[in-house]
Parts: C-alpha cells; sequence; structure tokens
C-alpha cells in the first residue's frame, strides 16, 4: 500500500488507462485489492471507467463472485446497469 500512495502522492494519473484501457483500479479491481481500490478512489479515480470491450470493474466483479469488491465499488457510485461496448449485458 506504501508504494501506492507513494505513486499518488507524486502524481501518479490515477484515471490513465493503459493498453486495453484498464486504469489503475479496475487492475486492483480484477487481482481483487479492496484497500488499493478504496486508496485510488479516494484519489479521485472514476469508478466507472471500463476497458476497451466496455467492461466495469462492477461487471468483473459480479461477473467473478466477489461480493465485498462488488459491495464496495457500487457503493462507491459504479452504474450497476452499464452495457457492453457491443450493447449486451
Amino acid at each position: 500500500m506504501a508504494v501506492v500512495d507513494a505513486l499518488i502522492k507524486a502524481g501518479a494519473a490515477v484515471n490513465r488507462a493503459r493498453n486495453g484501457g484498464e486504469t489503475p483500479q479496475f487492475a486492483a479491481a480484477k487481482q481483487n485489492h479492496e484497500a488499493v481500490v478504496a486508496v485510488l478512489l479516494a484519489a479521485g479515480a472514476n469508478v466507472d471507467t471500463t476497458e476497451d470491450h466496455g467492461y466495469s470493474a462492477l461487471m468483473l466483479a459480479a461477473q467473478t463472485g466477489r461480493k465485498p469488491m462488488f459491495m464496495a465499488l457500487h457503493e462507491a457510485g459504479a452504474e450497476p446497469k452499464r452495457k457492453l461496448a457491443d450493447g449486451t449485458m
């Protein structure tokens, strides 16, 4: 966690997407790192960013059965009715 805090304090862009569209918040949620997601959201990360196919971290948490992550993202304001880029889901 110290590394994440240090990067944020140094000005890391918490909403910058890498190849594939994953933001730091999405990547942390994908790895089920709830504490990192909380720190990123507190630093201004957008809870509703999506990767290139339209998946949000909330969708990922729901599909993989990660209820605590799902609840944390939902309580932070993630949109539960989002659709994929192709309009499905």
